[in-house]
């Protein structure tokens, strides 16, 4: 089962780092065990400035950020208090 996350990882007056990461948790059950694993795998980079939000890929390519709010439902939370007159950069592919 794959999902995706967001952390805010920096954060001061001039700008903040948000991290996209992919979830992926498995497990399996045998007679008298259980196996359990995960793993986490960044994706993208979201930097909120002061006129500008902006999302790169792991390549430092600049990705669609209305794509990765329509995925990612929290995402919201994070880059709220930035989104006062400042307008999205959408990259569409």
């Amino acid at each position: 089962m794959d999902t995706l996350r967001a952390n805010e990882i920096f954060n001061d007056s001039r700008f903040k780092v948000i991290i996209v990461e992919s979830v992926s948790l498995n497990h399996n059950k045998a007679n008298t065990s259980c196996l359990l694993n995960g793993k986490i795998k960044p994706i993208a980079v979201i930097i909120c400035g002061p006129d500008r939000i902006y999302a790169l890929d792991m390549d430092a390519k600049l990705i669609n950020l209305e794509q990765l709010r329509q995925n990612i439902s929290e995402l919201d939370n994070f880059i709220t208090p930035l989104k006062k007159s400042i307008e999205f950069d959408v990259i569409i592919h």
